[in-house]
């Protein structure tokens, strides 16, 4: 009979935990295995069984236990080298896949090869997923979307299209593999293919998880990568008020999703450094501080949870922007601090242009240029981002000749933006020949956008539009009317925005007024076309209107001069610094003590350590705490006793003391 007793035990333990299996109630079945451990430990199907149930149940670290005390790790690596991969052990999980038997090949590649996607290795990952297609034919819609993120993110998304194709997949069969497809457009510079595809993506995505039973709320979780894509093909557009809120959107219904948050507080920081605004850039770093990092040990860092959701490129990008907002916003203790972290981590590697960069820019804000200039020189003279900085420290120095420079000094396909054009033009009027240069500027443009690499770019007409813009205006400057009008002439097929613009009508008409006065009457026709109309009773109010524009400029010239001379006056009071005999600007060092001049006795530490002898010399605690003398205790004096009873004393005879008062 005891015998029999275990035996019956087990077979109840084990019906049971066949029914929570079949059921899918993995907490239960866990609790039944780990009774049936209890009575007999040696059940190696149970074992399996329990690290199969941990693993279900995203317990990875008690999964890696378990395996490791039942002396399963051979058998189940697996399930083990798995559980390294979910813990962020992607160094370990690589050498445990070593063990893996042949039988289980197929699961290892694909294992491997997310493993070499997270390490940044995407020339391995793209090669192994290759071995999986020809060898083992794996066509399933998890592949052939991790298949396309290693292509895009391995630099190689031109070739996603005849990845798709030789896949047989396309975009409409999941919202992931036209999200992934989407991101390969954006790489190639394709915005409007690329939008249209993540819009595509929201729709069979919403689609797809309605009909999961998903609710309003998880299907906006779900979709949150795509409307953050949405956000930065905006921002890529120039939309930023689009952007903006696209990005605040997103913030918004990611809450547990670190990485992404990470990702969109990035984004947003760039918003804020292009609004060129202070406080902006602040709440930008609250922002990232508040999503991505975290103070541990003294140092700042990434989170954990942001770490492990990145590539090593990822990682060091993020870690680039916060110091880049940091320098913005004037936190030029946390920029240093960050750039420390960035060079010491382990993906610093991945943009070796960033470091440069940012040290210039820091040692810039610091006042240090002959340090700024070091850390450029790194990149030499062919790096347009570098050479993009030289041009802004010199125009910040004052160096607008410098500055021109280096922007001519831009590769073409950088130089002959509109931007770059606008800064380079402002800086040529401020020059030595009050803008002489601009003309030669322009007419580079022009032919860049017209007969040059250029004219391939898909913006290359509205860029051609607004450079014949300027060289109407131009022109019109120095008095050549007739020229002018033949670029409004040349203007006038490319962009028809810009041409029906009031503004540019009014130009248009005032050079026809100077070139050739016999067209005005048409051209004022035309003119009066492209005006809006005034609706009847509205003259009056346009009338106010008008004056009021007509004077707003006179109001802001004289609010502007009244601030300049409030300006130059608290400049004139702004006392000089006074600093030492030898002492460097360029290498300031600590800064002097500005009580320097004061005795010792009278500085701010000298009082302090006053204040502190006096505070230790002060009584403190709870005063009257004890019974210190009876005699001072009013509460102890004696009742008055009967023979004490009676009138009050009177006071000693004598009288009023007579004085000689005044005769």
């Amino acid at each position: 009979m005891p015998e029999s007793q275990p035996s019956s035990q087990m077979s109840v333990l084990i019906n049971r935990l066949d029914t929570h299996l079949k059921s899918g109630r993995h907490k239960k079945a866990l609790k039944t295995a780990e009774e049936v451990l209890n009575v007999d430990p040696s059940d190696e199907d149970v074992r399996r069984c329990k690290v199969v149930l941990l693993l279900e149940l995203n317990r990875f670290a008690d999964a890696l236990a378990a395996i490791s005390a039942h002396g399963l790790d051979k058998e189940l690596a697996f399930e083990r080298a798995y559980c390294q991969y979910r813990e962020g052990k992607l160094e370990d999980a690589l050498v445990t896949l070593q063990m893996v038997s042949k039988d289980r090949q197929e699961a290892k590649l694909q294992l491997e090869a997310q493993l070499r996607y997270r390490l940044g290795q995407y020339p391995e990952a793209i090669a192994i997923y290759r071995q999986l297609f020809q060898q083992y034919k794996a066509e399933t819609m998890e592949v052939q979307t991790n298949v396309l993120a290693a292509y895009v993110a391995g630099g190689q998304a031109a070739e996603v299209p005849a990845v798709l194709e030789a896949m047989k997949a396309s975009p409409k069969d999941s919202f992931e593999v036209a999200f992934n497809s989407a991101c390969g457009l954006l790489e190639t510079g394709e915005l409007e293919a690329a939008q249209e595809r993540l819009l595509l993506a929201q729709r069979v995505g919403e689609e797809t998880l309605i009909e999961e039973g998903l609710e309003e709320e998880e299907l906006a979780k779900e979709l949150v990568p795509i409307t953050a894509q949405l956000a930065y093909v905006a921002h890529r557009r120039g939309a930023a008020g689009e952007a903006e809120a696209l990005y605040h959107q997103t913030m918004a219904c990611c809450p547990g999703d670190a990485a992404t948050e990470a990702v969109v507080a990035c984004n947003l920081a760039g918003l804020a450094l292009l609004k060129g605004e202070r406080r902006g850039a602040g709440e930008a770093l609250r922002r990232l501080e508040s999503a991505a990092l975290e103070r541990v040990g003294g140092f700042l860092r990434l989170r954990a949870s942001v770490e492990g959701r990145l590539s090593p490129a990822q990682r060091a990008a993020v870690l680039a922007c916060a110091a880049s907002v940091a320098v913005g916003a004037t936190r030029l203790d946390v920029a240093r601090e960050l750039l420390r972290t960035l060079g010491s981590s382990a993906g610093a590697g991945a943009v070796p242009r960033a470091m440069p960069l940012l040290q210039a820019s820091l040692a810039a804000a610091e006042g240090r240029p002959r340090d700024a200039a070091a850390a450029l020189g790194v990149l030499g003279e062919g790096d347009a981002a570098a050479t993009a900085l030289r041009a802004q420290l010199a125009a910040a120095a004052g160096d607008a000749e410098g500055a021109l420079g280096a922007l001519r000094a831009l590769p073409p396909d950088v130089r002959h933006r509109r931007g770059v054009l606008a800064t380079a033009l402002e800086l040529a009027r401020r020059g030595a020949d009050g803008g002489g240069g601009g003309g030669a500027l322009l007419e580079a443009a022009r032919s860049h956008w017209t007969e040059g690499p250029g004219a391939r770019d898909p913006g290359a007409l509205a860029s051609l539009a607004w450079v014949l813009a300027r060289l109407a205006g131009a022109a019109q400057e120095r008095g050549e009317p007739e020229l002018a009008l033949g670029h409004w002439a040349a203007l006038e097929g490319l962009d028809s925005a810009l041409w029906a613009d009031p503004g540019t009508q009014r130009q248009v008409a005032w050079t026809v007024a100077l070139a050739d006065p016999s067209r005005l009457p048409a051209d004022l026709g035309r003119l009066a076309q492209a005006m809006p109309r005034l609706a009847p009773g509205e003259e009056e109010s346009a009338a106010g209107a008008s004056l009021a524009a007509a004077a707003a400029p006179r109001k802001g010239a004289a609010d502007e001069e009244e601030g300049a001379a409030v300006e130059r006056n608290r400049r004139a009071r702004k006392k000089r610094v006074r600093l030492p005999k030898g002492f460097d600007p360029e290498h300031p060092g600590p800064m002097p003590d500005p009580e320097r001049w004061l005795p010792k006795w009278q500085r701010a530490e000298a009082r302090k350590g006053r204040k502190k002898r006096r505070d230790k010399n002060a009584i403190k605690g709870s005063q009257g705490a004890g019974k210190v003398d009876e005699t001072l205790d009013r509460a102890a004096v004696p009742a008055p006793t009967e023979a004490s009873k009676g009138p009050p004393p009177k006071p000693p005879a004598g009288g009023k003391k007579k004085g000689k008062g005044r005769r």
